[in-house]
C-alpha cells in the first residue's frame, strides 16, 4: 500500500512538469518540497496501518486458553485422574495392639489401619491374596530406662511361610542395642528410645503368610499407635 502511495504521487508530479514547462525552477523546488512532505505523510499512515493490522492479526485473544501447559499443571492433572481410579492391588496396613502388654499383637480395625484387595489377617500373620511383587514393610519401637550390666539386644524381624515350602524363613531382620555401657550403681538413669525399621521387595506366592516378629516385647514403646506397624503393599 506504501509503494501504491509513493508512485501515485510521484506520477502527478511528472505530469504536472510536462504540462507546465514554463514554471519556475523556484516553484519546482517548493513542489518537490510539498512533494516530499506529503510522500513522508502518505509513509507514516502506510506503516500505522500496516503495523496495526499486524498488532489485530498476531495479538492473542483474552479468551483462548494456551495450548501450552506446565509441568506441573501437567503432574496435579495426572495425579487427579489416577487418584479417582480404583486401586485392585493388595495391601495391608495393621499396628500394634497398646492393650497386649509382653506381646507383639497386630490389629486392622484402627484408625489409619487397613486390610484391601484380598488380603487376611490370621493368626497374627498377613495372608497374601495373590501371586506378586509386593512391598513388605515393619517398624517397632523400643523404650527403656537405664542400661543393665548384661548385654541387650534388640531384634526385629519379616518372615516368611510360603505355600511351596512349609518352612518359616527370614525375609528381613535387624539387631540394635541401646546401651554401650552398665549404668552406675546410684547414677541418674535417663530413658533411651531405639527405633527399627525394615523394608524390602520380594516376589511371593498366593497363601504365602508374612510374620513381623521381636525378642523383647516389653521394651516396646505403644504410646502411639504410628509407632509399631507392619504391612504389605502389592507393586
Amino acid at each position: 500500500m506504501k509503494i501504491g502511495c509513493l508512485a501515485h504521487r510521484r506520477h502527478s508530479v511528472r505530469v504536472v512538469e510536462c504540462r507546465e514547462g514554463e514554471y519556475t525552477d523556484e516553484w519546482r523546488k517548493k513542489s518537490r518540497h510539498s512533494g516530499l512532505r506529503a510522500q513522508a505523510r502518505q509513509a507514516a499512515s502506510c506503516s500505522s496501518f500496516q503495523g496495526a493490522s499486524l498488532d489485530a492479526n498476531h495479538s492473542p485473544s483474552p479468551q483462548q486458553p494456551s495450548k501450552d501447559r506446565s509441568p506441573i499443571s501437567s503432574l496435579a492433572l495426572a495425579v487427579r485422574s489416577s487418584s479417582q481410579i480404583p486401586s485392585d492391588k493388595p495391601v495391608a496396613h495393621v499396628v500394634a495392639n497398646p492393650q497386649a502388654e509382653g506381646q507383639l499383637q497386630w490389629l486392622n480395625r484402627r484408625a489409619n489401619a487397613l486390610l484391601a484387595n484380598g488380603v487376611e489377617l490370621r493368626d497374627n500373620q498377613l495372608v497374601v491374596p495373590s501371586e506378586g511383587l509386593y512391598l513388605v514393610y515393619s517398624q517397632v519401637l523400643f523404650k527403656g530406662q537405664g542400661c543393665p550390666s548384661t548385654f541387650m539386644p534388640l531384634t526385629h524381624s519379616i518372615s516368611r511361610i510360603a505355600v511351596s515350602y512349609q518352612a518359616k524363613v527370614n525375609l528381613l531382620s535387624a539387631i540394635k542395642s541401646p546401651c554401650q555401657r552398665e549404668t552406675p550403681r546410684g547414677a541418674k538413669t535417663n530413658p533411651w528410645y531405639e527405633p527399627i525399621y525394615l523394608g524390602g521387595v520380594f516376589q511371593l506366592e498366593k497363601g504365602d503368610r508374612l510374620s513381623a516378629e521381636i525378642n523383647m516385647p516389653e521394651y516396646l514403646d505403644l504410646a502411639e499407635s504410628g509407632q509399631v506397624y507392619f504391612g504389605i503393599i502389592g507393586l
